[in-house]
C-alpha cells in the first residue's frame, strides 16, 4: 500500500494523462464526498467535495481527492464518518463509507501539499466504477485537443466540464 500511495504523490505531482475514456465512463469514475464533523457522538454539517477513482485490487477501490476538506478552522481534523456517492446516469447509487487511507494537508511556506486518499470496499458497491489510472505523458497534447473532467461542484451531482488545450 506505501508503494502505490507513493507512486501516486509522485504522479499527481508531476503532469499526468489517462487513457482515452468516454464522457461516460469519466463520469462513472467520479464521486461525491461528504465528511461529517462529530464531537462528543454528535455528528454537526457535512464538508463536501469530489474525487476521482484511480486505483484498484482485489477487494477495495481507491479514490483521490484534496486533504483540506478534512479540517476545519484551526486546522481542526475532522474525524466523522467519511461517504462517498457515485452517480450512474445522473442518479444516485446511494452513499457508502469510506476510509482515510492517506492525507497530506501542509500550506505553511508557500508549498502547498493537498492530497488525501480513500478506500471504498468493493462489497459495499452496487455499480463498478470505472478507474482512470494516471500515466505520465510522453507525448504532448496537441493544441485544440478537447479534454474532459468530471467533479461535483457546491455538493452537486456529479457533471462533467470540457475544454480545449490552448497553449
Amino acid at each position: 500500500m506505501k508503494t502505490l500511495l507513493l507512486a501516486i504523490i509522485l504522479l499527481v505531482s508531476t503532469p499526468c494523462f489517462a487513457e482515452r475514456m468516454s464522457v461516460e465512463q469519466i463520469m462513472s469514475s467520479s464521486c461525491r464526498i461528504s465528511v461529517q464533523h462529530c464531537e462528543k457522538a454528535n455528528c454537526g454539517r457535512s464538508h463536501w467535495g469530489s474525487g476521482g477513482t484511480i486505483e484498484e485490487d482485489d477487494s477495495n477501490y481507491y479514490v483521490l481527492t484534496v486533504g483540506h476538506k478534512f479540517y476545519g478552522n484551526l486546522n481542526k481534523f475532522y474525524d466523522g464518518p467519511i461517504y462517498v456517492e457515485y452517480f450512474y446516469a445522473g442518479k444516485s447509487v446511494g452513499k457508502v463509507l469510506a476510509n482515510l487511507v492517506f492525507i497530506e494537508f501542509d500550506d505553511k511556506d508557500g508549498s502547498c501539499i493537498d492530497l488525501a486518499m480513500l478506500s471504498v470496499a468493493k462489497s459495499q458497491m452496487q455499480n463498478t466504477p470505472s478507474v482512470i489510472r494516471l500515466e505520465n505523458p510522453k507525448f504532448n497534447i496537441p493544441v485544440g485537443t478537447e479534454v474532459f473532467s468530471s467533479s461535483s461542484p457546491h455538493a452537486s451531482n456529479t457533471r462533467y466540464f470540457k475544454a480545449n488545450i490552448i497553449q
